[in-house]
């Protein structure tokens, strides 16, 4: 006879304490709210809004309109409860709201068909507010993403540098930065590829920090605002131990969310040159030839290379200024090296390898243009290489090619010069054989090949047919084993089976309605209350195994895995 104490119920019903503080005093109550602090939410950050129904499952919409606010759909949770003696079926349905701008908003009361009547909640007023990011606000947090720009007003096309930092209180208590995220429509930024960890003090509070530095630039004018950006980092537990037990501590993922920051993108200045090709920042050019002697018709591979500090990725090659229609140009290549890309504070270099070939006794090759806009100076300014020095002649073969068109001679045409007719000659070539081949008709049936040949085939093909019969009987054999293992574990050895915290929710939540199965079959005349609040927690797994809401990789927290594994564990006594 199983034996449950008072404080074991207690237990068991933690996991839906919260949602039975509140009386219901009906069996269809349908109500929503707003978590967070008093209905405020910090522009560009989420917040939970969370619809719940007392009395069956309803159907609500995935997405609902609301001006200035985006409201998604996340997940939904199912589960029962015994309230005053009556069991009561609560489903819980959860939302994401973000504010985009600034601004007190309206979440409108959703109207839900439930039977012979329709279910209504009450509308809910939203404060978008701008968060306080001073060191005196951040330090009673515990941690935080910050978002610093080294500008906020910039033209297009400008580099600008800026830095992602997460915070988390205590010293060396990130462990690691697992990726960071920063999106806008209309910028575009560099990939995060290197990563500062340190330690700072923000009011009088010791702060792990890991700094993120990157660039962006802005592909059209306007006031935008950009954020916020997030952070995943890997924090280490409190209370990791000493020595080398802290070698081994715990880490849990936390997702930190930076600020916003508002930025205004001015549009380039009317009245560029028409050499300009899209760079902005401060630039040198240098042209190197890779001849400076040749024939007429020779081409001439011409390097331009571009240096300085400022957007290269958008910049196209430099004008070639010679209006001389002698000069025939071919479209230039860019070459760009990752590692040699500007930041906009160091200098970087860029390569155009542009072809020229001139038609005629040129002496020299005209300068090459480039203009681009220099966003300090706010101006346009034009560079040109110097004009280089070169030697073409007439008596190249190339020039007579050019001049002189190939004509073959069809027999009897008289347009041109024939081309002299090549002698066949038969010297180098092998011969092929028309007939059949003779082995094919020395095969008789009297022939002593056929009969070895015969016999191989006959021993192939009995060696696999045993072959493929004995795979078969193995593989029976052993899917038979691993059913009958499978179905002849016992609930304490299930328990051995269920996954840590950080495992993900659905394999862990997978692995704990196995072991409640398995409960069940071996305690069918278990008494009291304890069946039915083993059937709670079997609905709030299928809540979370076939809803349809969480994906596969969601981890579990160290403290829930904890809290169900302990109770189950209290299941053998």
């Amino acid at each position: 006879m199983l034996r449950c104490p008072a404080i074991f119920l207690l237990v068991l019903l933690g996991g839906f304490a919260s949602t039975a503080q509140e009386p219901l005093e009906s069996q269809n109550i349908f109500s929503a709210e707003l978590l967070g602090d008093d209905n405020r939410i910090p522009v560009g950050e989420y917040s939970s809004l969370v619809f719940k129904f007392a009395g069956g499952d309803i159907d609500l919409p995935k997405q609902i309109e609301a001006e200035g606010l985006e409201i998604l759909q996340s997940r939904k949770q199912q589960h029962s409860l015994n309230i005053n003696g009556v069991k009561t079926f609560v489903t819980t349905h959860f939302y994401t709201v973000r504010g985009t701008e600034l601004g007190t908003f309206l979440i409108p009361s959703v109207q839900v068909p439930f039977k012979d009547t329709t279910l209504s909640s009450q509308n809910i007023e939203v404060s978008i507010y701008e968060r306080d990011n001073s060191d005196a606000a951040n330090s009673a947090r515990t941690e935080f993403g910050k978002l610093d720009l080294e500008k906020t007003e910039f033209y297009v096309n400008e580099i600008v540098p800026f830095t992602m930092t997460g915070y988390v209180r205590g010293r060396n208590s990130i462990n690691d930065v697992v990726r960071a995220k920063l999106e806008h429509e209309s910028f575009i930024f560099k990939g995060f590829r290197n990563v500062r960890t340190s330690a700072s003090e923000i009011g009088n509070t010791l702060f792990s920090e890991a700094a993120l530095p990157s660039t962006f630039f802005a592909l059209k004018p306007g006031e935008h605002r950009l954020g916020p950006g997030t952070i995943a980092v890997r924090a280490i537990e409190s209370g990791g131990g000493r020595g080398l037990s802290a070698f081994f501590a715990r880490t849990n993922l936390k997702e930190l969310t930076t600020n916003t920051v508002t930025t205004t993108v001015k549009p380039l200045p009317d009245g560029a040159p028409p050499s300009f090709t899209g760079g902005v920042g401060n630039f040198i050019i240098k042209a190197s030839p890779s001849t400076k002697e040749l024939n007429l018709g020779d081409p001439i591979s011409i390097e331009l290379k571009v240096t300085g500090v400022g957007n290269l990725r958008t910049m196209s090659a430099p004008v070639f200024s010679s209006v001389n229609k002698d000069w025939k140009t071919f479209t230039p290549v860019k070459t760009l090296i990752e590692e040699q890309d500007s930041d906009g504070i160091e200098p970087g270099s860029v390569t155009f390898s542009q072809v020229i070939i001139p038609e005629f006794e040129a002496t020299e090759i005209p300068p090459f243009e480039l203009a681009y806009f220099n966003p300090i100076s706010s101006e346009y300014v034009t560079l040109k290489t110097e004009p280089i020095l070169i030697s073409v002649t007439k008596d190249g073969s190339s020039y007579e090619a050019l001049k002189q068109p190939l004509n073959v001679s069809d027999g009897g045409s008289t347009a041109g010069p024939a081309v002299e007719r090549p002698k066949p000659e038969f010297d180098g070539m092998m011969h092929i054989r028309l007939n059949a081949p003779r082995w094919l008709a020395d095969i008789r049936p009297d022939n002593h090949r056929v009969v070895f040949i015969a016999l191989q085939i006959l021993f192939s093909v009995t060696f696999c047919t045993v072959l493929g019969v004995g795979l078969f009987r193995w593989l029976k054999r052993l899917k038979h084993r691993q059913s009958h293992t499978g179905n002849s574990a016992t609930f304490r050895q299930s328990l051995k089976r269920i996954p840590k915290g950080g495992a993900p929710k659905k394999e862990f939540y997978r692995a704990v309605s196995t072991s409640l199965a398995l409960w069940k079959n071996e305690n069918s005349a278990a008494p009291g209350p304890v069946p039915e609040v083993i059937d709670a927690l079997s609905k709030r797994c299928e809540g979370f195994l076939y809803s349809g809401e969480f994906t596969s990789d969601t981890p579990i927290t160290h403290d829930e895995a904890g809290e169900i594994y302990s109770t189950l564990r209290k299941l053998q006594r």
